[in-house]
């Protein structure tokens, strides 16, 4: 196998390790069938002797991996392309696992005030919520957990310096090295209730001028 299928580098490289302890398992490599096609391998081999112990050749079993390494690396490149995404995303997305966060993107950190993702990973999930909030959040936690669609929620988020912001968030169920865990998107919309509360308060105190005015008032509205 060795000295018919390996280029030279690679037959240089198996023969080393193999003479180093007589044997070698899941050794890969990639041969050529006759018409070209490239197969990669993953063999075991040794040494095998005659009965005086001298040394007759190397036989072993190759077994063709091609498939499962071109599906390997398609699923490497899938993650790869979700990570840059995560990491870009202009939503803060957090990933927790056992009620500890293990990853936070770009996003997540800057929500929250964080210089570096330690400040966060390794921290339980819950403490970085405000507390009249926490109730429902391990509710969807567990909704989350269960396979359940947790719904959209509103709620305060505490920053590192102990000022909160609103956000808003939804968590999903993921694995994560085979174990349950949850992935939430959430997005700061404090501006936004800000701007909410305002315009309310704006209409409420026009609304209160009009009922105390004394001249007659009336509005309409222009038809076609």
């Amino acid at each position: 196998l060795a000295d018919l299928y390996l280029e030279p580098k690679k037959r240089e490289e198996f023969l080393e390790q193999i003479k180093k302890t007589g044997s070698i398992r899941n050794f890969e490599a990639v041969l050529k069938q006759k018409d070209g096609t490239p197969v990669i391998v993953s063999t075991s081999s040794h040494y095998y002797y005659d009965a005086n112990g001298v040394i007759l050749g190397i036989e072993g079993i190759a077994k063709d991996i091609t498939e499962w390494k071109r599906t390997a690396q398609a699923r490497q490149e899938s993650e790869d392309r979700y990570r840059k995404l995560v990491e870009i995303s202009p939503d803060a997305i957090i990933v927790h696992s056992d009620g500890k966060i293990i990853y936070v993107n770009p996003a997540a950190q800057t929500l929250v005030g964080a210089s570096c993702p330690e400040e966060m990973v390794g921290k339980p999930v819950i403490d970085f919520i405000v507390p009249g909030f926490r109730d429902v959040v391990r509710e969807n936690i567990q909704k989350d957990l269960n396979g359940e669609l947790s719904p959209q929620t509103e709620l305060l988020m505490r920053r590192l310096d102990g000022t909160s912001v609103i956000i808003e968030g939804r968590g999903v169920k993921t694995l994560i090295d085979g174990k349950p865990a949850i992935q939430v998107a959430m997005r700061d919309i404090t501006e936004r209730k800000e701007k909410e509360v305002a315009l309310i308060t704006s209409e409420d105190r026009y609304r209160r001028l009009l009922e105390q005015s004394f001249d007659a008032v009336v509005i309409y509205k222009e038809g076609k």
